[in-house]
């Protein structure tokens, strides 16, 4: 009887134990997916606001001037990438594991961002002068700079805010942001203001979210504190293995457009910019997928069997939605990019479609490199990153000498699949699980 009753009791609190585990399961996945709405959401229209600022680009000057505007902003990008060395992750890594610290870490941060961008624009500047380009391209140039240089910042708020748990004003911020840039843009495609003007009003917008991030940060009773110089070099030097991983990762994204400027002429740039757009769209989801999951990630590390119950989730779910949206617009890409930019950007169509068939292998990318920087592994995220950057980048050149954009957007969908398989084999390595991950992301 006595044994009946213990077994009876054990049984009680194991399925005890078991609601529990349920409930909290549920309670993350809720907050993963409220935080993910939130923070995709607002981030998904500022990009709308800022692709259809390219469409209308497109309409006014044409595929050339389309050309000059994504060889320009593909240059700055790639600069401040390097530039940024990692602090935006490192935000999220260093104030989730010093909580109590924030406000000196949060200092720290912000010297660092203010000596790393300083870089930055001295080298834009450097490569301007030596360049010997025209006035035209020192003004569309030195507006993207402006605007970059802004929005690295306004990305450091961001980040700060997801290591504290508070995206849901991420999303509220960026949400009014596309609304101004939206209210801008239509302004300027009705009295057919210029280029320049249109550029403005991006600095402007991207202007005003800095200043709201700055504060819903202070909002957070986060007061920076002047920071030790020597602490700062040991920040971007902890940052360094993450930012230079996530700069390859831009440079992937980004050399496509250089290394296709330095081979055709601007109009045939300008129609694989059109196209490229939508992917470059997909990367940052993925990237800003992988960031919100990130915090939740750290929170599992000291665990690898729920690490790897986390990602298995997340890799079935991103697989659900991904495959079959990217098997619907290849098919439908081709009118959606003749309607949106003009009957001058019918080739544009064609190579969206085909590059669109990368966009579930970019997600699932980003899911795995991240659990790479959960994991603590940043010598191996950044020989993976390091080797496909150096692998797109040639590839990128051979097929784009030989066969012009077309050339590119094949090289695009082989170094995408093969990091792919070549981040599952590293994940089936590591985690145990990882054959029932890739099992049960197609089912």
């Amino acid at each position: 009887m006595r044994g009946m009753t213990l077994g009876g009791w054990a049984k009680r609190r194991a399925i005890h134990t078991a609601r529990v585990l349920l409930q909290k399961t549920r309670s993350i996945l809720k907050r993963i997916l409220q935080n993910l709405a939130s923070v995709l959401g607002g981030e998904a229209m500022v990009r709308a606001a800022n692709f259809t600022a390219a469409i209308v680009i497109a309409r006014h000057d044409g595929p050339a001037i389309l050309g000059l505007y994504g060889a320009c902003l593909a240059v700055v990008t790639i600069v401040f990438m390097f530039a940024e060395s990692g602090l935006q992750l490192s935000a999220i890594t260093e104030i989730g594991a010093v909580r109590g610290q924030a406000a000196w870490v949060v200092g720290q941060l912000y010297l660092s961002k203010v000596i790393l961008c300083a870089f930055a624009v001295v080298v834009l500047f450097a490569v301007g002068a030596h360049g010997g380009f025209p006035r035209i391209y020192w003004v569309i140039g030195g507006l993207i700079t402006l605007r970059t240089l802004i929005q690295s910042c306004s990305q450091l708020q961001i980040a700060i805010l997801k290591s504290l748990f508070r995206m849901h004003l991420i999303g509220i911020i960026q949400v009014f942001h596309a609304g101004v840039l939206f209210l801008g843009i239509g302004i300027a495609f009705v009295q057919h203001w210029s280029m320049v003007t249109l550029l403005e009003i991006l600095v402007a917008g991207q202007t005003l979210e800095l200043l709201f991030m700055s504060g819903a940060v202070y909002s957070a009773r986060i007061h920076p504190r002047w920071p030790v110089f020597s602490k700062c070099l040991a920040l971007m030097r902890r940052s360094v293995p993450l930012g230079l991983g996530y700069a390859l990762a831009n440079l992937i994204v980004r050399a496509d457009v250089v290394v296709l400027s330095l081979l055709v002429p601007l109009p045939e740039i300008g129609q694989f910019s059109a196209a490229d757009n939508l992917l470059v769209v997909t990367y940052l989801a993925a990237w800003i997928l992988g960031s919100v999951l990130l915090p939740e990630m750290v929170q599992f590390s000291d665990s690898a069997y729920r690490l790897d119950q986390f990602m298995s989730r997340w890799i079935r779910l991103t697989a659900k939605i991904a495959i079959p949206a990217a098997l619907i617009l290849f098919l439908i890409a081709p009118r959606a990019i003749t309607v949106l930019y003009g009957p001058d950007f019918a080739h544009a169509g064609v190579l969206a479609s085909w590059m669109i068939l990368a966009c579930p292998f970019i997600v699932f990318n980003s899911l795995f490199l991240h659990h790479t920087i959960a994991t603590g592994a940043k010598i191996a995220y950044l020989r993976i990153m390091f080797v496909a950057a150096v692998f797109a980048a040639l590839l990128a050149y051979f097929l784009g000498r030989r066969f012009g954009a077309a050339g590119v957007v094949a090289a695009i969908l082989i170094r995408e699949s093969l990091l792919s398989v070549v981040l599952w084999l590293r994940h089936s390595r590591t985690s145990g699980v990882g054959v029932e991950i890739g099992a049960s992301a197609l089912s």
